[in-house]
């Protein structure tokens, strides 16, 4: 019996549909065959872009043809419009679920037209809409009535939107059938009206507030308080300067699917240090926090409440003092992640063990005083309790402290870090910047081979001796294939 001819995978449907959202363009592909112009068709038109410049005098479009559209509008399911729409944009489309019109108001005069526009009937125009996004629109009744109606609308953007006084309400009522809002530089006029009490947002899933002036802590709060099934929320401002995420039993009881908290705020002291005790006391034990902006006295005492549950601490884009970080070190038994800058070796010296074994990524700046140079080897006696360290950072701020930083020399005590095994990237640089000289020599280079065996990429200008550095570089990166960065120092 003759074996069947095997298939060409590219001569199957199902593969096929699996490549057509992964290219970039869909036009050759509608050449290959008619079994290619069959499959890749209808994905050429599920998602269109189009621009509309009204000048008042005459419509310019830019993107497919209006008789062309006509001819796959079946297809289409996602409509992205620059400019302020037509009716015909909004009418066309009767498969299409999401619709996002950017610059909905790019002109003071776009308003008259905005107010034709939201007497379309969603429902009955585009009956499986699903995702609406608004960018420049002035929320009226109208348009809070239109949603009200709409059965399918479960995603609502708005951007730099405007919401009268008058509306408020209606647009939070409009809102109660949605799994995901999300308000980005939203302007409310007048005076915040309080949620109802019986206004709860059951379907409620992802909450987005970025950049609202008038909504402070405690009415915040009270918004996530309607949405028990609140998954991910968001409160930013136009800085980013906390971020929290957490899993408690506690609030597992209230909002048993969120797992996801992030908060922005102007970095002061006691609004910090208000949210952590009040996120404590509504939601319980906090495990991932991100600070931009300095971590001030009361906020660092409200965060060393959560010291037995957090994981992950981020400070790269702020400011923790010295003395902060060590007591973090030394009092957060489940930290697998932390970023931070400055701490002194002083500091070090004077706390107790580190006991984040569990620790996997380091990001340290170690500062050595001139007179503190016996004070290395303790702090590599510190860190070789990280056993589970994979990725270590050890940055300086420039050049000119190279007598400040902590030096990876065996007579400085690097031998305490043999234990550490699971390292695999060690950096002395800053986001790809090299920002300061190691004093790396051919001894320091044989041992870190014959130790760091998973070692695969090791960052930074290691020695300002031409002839010592060519040598460390080719015996690290012939014994344990490493790549080194050799970027030059000013």
């Amino acid at each position: 019996m003759q074996a069947r001819p095997a298939q060409n995978p590219l001569e199957m449907p199902e593969i096929l549909d699996i490549i057509a959202p992964h290219l970039y363009d869909l036009g050759p592909c509608l050449c290959v065959s008619k079994l290619w112009r069959d499959v890749f068709l209808p994905h050429r038109w599920r998602h269109i872009q189009r621009t509309i410049d009204d000048d008042g005098d005459r419509i310019i479009l830019s993107g497919p043809r209006q008789e062309v559209l006509n001819n796959h509008r079946h297809w289409v399911q996602s409509l992205t419009v620059y400019g302020p729409p037509r009716e015909i944009d909004m009418s066309t489309y009767p498969n299409l679920h999401s619709l996002w019109i950017d610059h909905y108001m790019h002109r003071v005069k776009d308003k008259l037209n905005y107010r034709r526009v939201v007497e379309w009937d969603l429902a009955e125009k585009l009956p499986l809409l699903n995702k609406l996004s608004l960018d420049y629109v002035y929320v009226e009744s109208q348009l809070c009535q239109a949603l009200s109606k709409h059965p399918n609308i479960r995603n609502l953007s708005l951007g730099r939107a405007k919401v009268e006084s008058s509306a408020t309400l209606e647009l939070l009522e409009a809102c109660k059938n949605l799994e995901s809002i999300s308000f980005k530089d939203v302007r409310f006029q007048g005076e915040i009206v309080p949620i109802p009490e019986d206004m709860v947002y059951e379907r409620m899933r992802t909450l987005e507030l970025v950049g609202q002036e008038k909504l402070g802590y405690s009415q915040v709060l009270a918004m996530i308080f309607h949405c028990p099934a609140l998954e991910s929320f968001i409160w930013g401002a136009a800085y980013i300067s906390v971020r929290i995420s957490l899993k408690h039993p506690f609030q597992k009881i209230r909002w048993p699917r969120l797992d996801s908290l992030s908060i922005s705020k102007e970095p002061q002291d006691p609004e910090v240090a208000s949210i952590l005790r009040g996120i404590g006391s509504c939601f319980g034990s906090i495990t991932f926090f991100r600070l931009s902006g300095l971590l001030g006295p009361q906020a660092s005492m409200a965060l060393d409440s959560h010291s037995s549950t957090l994981v992950e601490l981020d400070f790269q884009h702020g400011y923790a003092p010295s003395d902060a970080i060590r007591d973090m070190l030394c009092s957060c038994p489940l930290l697998k992640i932390l970023r931070a800058g400055n701490i002194a070796a002083r500091d070090i010296a004077e706390g107790g063990p580190w006991v984040c074994q569990h620790l996997r990524e380091l990001t340290l700046c170690v500062r050595v005083g001139k007179t503190e140079q016996d004070l290395q080897p303790l702090v590599f006696e510190h860190m070789s309790a990280l056993v589970r360290l994979q990725r270590l950072e050890v940055p300086i701020e420039n050049h000119e402290d190279i007598d400040g930083a902590l030096q990876f020399r065996l007579d400085c005590g690097l031998r305490h870090l043999a234990n550490l095994k699971e390292l695999t990237s060690v950096s002395f640089s800053q986001s790809g910047i090299v920002l300061g000289v190691q004093r790396l020599g051919i001894e320091e280079a044989k041992w870190i081979a014959d130790n760091w065996k998973k070692l695969c990429e090791l960052r930074g200008w290691f020695n300002e001796d031409p002839e010592v550095l060519v040598q460390t570089i080719d015996i690290l990166k012939y014994r344990v294939h490493v790549h080194v960065a050799r970027s030059v120092v000013h």
